[in-house]
């Protein structure tokens, strides 16, 4: 069995309209929360959010709860803030979710690859619960094998530990897999092993960016031509 990994936030869905306004909000609530209003900027620049943008692989771009924890922590009782993360997110997620756009013929890729017989898997930092509310949202099911989410393990891309239940519960290895994402947590996810992966310039990495991968496209659309998944040859090395 073949198996392309999807990474989700700026490969499928795009991910400015959705997560940067969701994501200043949090900050924006948290330094209310708990009357630390001066340490905005600070927290900001530490989650990646520097000269009024993103900044490519970092904790905004690609990390995960536990990336925010230790971010977050810097600026309280780290046991009391990440209970006030996950309390947010719980509170808010489902709105932010109403948002979110998917990558123009993304779904047809998925689809397209399913049907040529591969597994498709989205594999990504965020927490299973916004991942299966993405898959609901754009009627995926029947095209998304399986997940593999930030908050399965204590690991997040590009450890791969973040893998290993998934590697297990299908019996499957590095060389029958090819990772695709926007941030350098996929491209150099599996490095060690091999791991064939593809940079996307859809989300916030950029060519300069995305160290690790093997090929770097403009989108997800990119990987069908011809009616072929154009690394296919990839699993025969």
């Amino acid at each position: 069995m073949k198996y392309i990994l999807f990474d989700k936030d700026g490969t499928l869905i795009h991910y400015h309209d959705t997560w940067i306004p969701f994501s200043l909000g949090m900050v924006e609530d948290f330094v209310k929360a708990f009357n630390i209003e001066s340490a905005q900027d600070e927290l900001l620049y530490d989650l990646g959010y520097r000269n009024g943008a993103v900044q490519p692989n970092t904790a905004l771009a690609a990390g995960s709860t536990h990336d925010f924890y230790r971010a977050f922590g810097k600026h309280g009782d780290i046991k009391v803030i990440e209970n006030w993360v996950k309390d947010y997110y719980a509170q808010n997620i489902t709105d932010a979710m109403q948002d979110i756009e998917i990558i123009e013929g993304a779904k047809e890729v998925l689809k397209k690859t399913r049907e040529l017989g591969y597994k498709n898997v989205v594999c990504t930092n965020d927490s299973r619960r916004s991942a299966q509310m993405f898959i609901d949202k754009f009627d995926l099911e029947d095209y998304v094998d399986d997940l593999v989410c930030g908050d399965d393990t204590p690991y997040s891309k590009p450890d791969t530990r973040i893998l290993e239940p998934f590697l297990q519960r299908n019996d499957t290895s590095f060389d029958k897999m090819i990772m695709i994402g926007d941030n350098t947590s996929d491209t150099q996810l599996g490095s060690e092993h091999g791991l064939f992966t593809v940079g996307v310039l859809s989300g916030t990495g950029t060519r300069e960016s995305l160290h690790g991968a093997n090929h770097i496209i403009n989108d997800v659309t990119e990987l069908i031509t011809d009616g072929k998944f154009v690394f296919d040859d990839v699993f025969s090395r």
